[in-house]
């Protein structure tokens, strides 16, 4: 989604987004009237190789559902590099960061 650009529905019943793909490099946009399934899986590109927090550049606030799902997170394709949380009703990145022990 275009910086700016809104993807909206309208009608009776609202499309539920079970999985998103989010380029983190784009500008603001805004999803307006869908519902968010149970669990949704985000697989986030273009994270900032040196960032170490930063919140996605996406409104959800006209969605349904967006605080009561579990949200499956992945950057590049890859789980073990970032966390996300639901913060202040916007999703946020953090680069994992510290020792990684490797038992073999």
């Amino acid at each position: 989604m275009a910086a700016g650009a809104t993807l909206r529905t309208e009608g009776a019943v609202s499309p539920v987004i079970s999985r998103l793909k989010i380029d983190a490099a784009e500008g603001i946009g805004n999803i307006s009237g869908f519902m968010f399934a149970d669990v949704v899986e985000v697989d986030v590109v273009g994270i900032p190789k040196k960032c170490l927090e930063m919140s996605l550049p996406f409104d959800f606030s006209s969605c349904s559902g967006f605080s009561e799902a579990e949200w499956k997170f992945t950057a590049d394709g890859r789980s073990d590099t970032h966390i996300m949380k639901v913060v202040g009703g916007k999703l946020k990145i953090y680069r994992r960061t510290g020792t990684k022990i490797v038992v073999r």
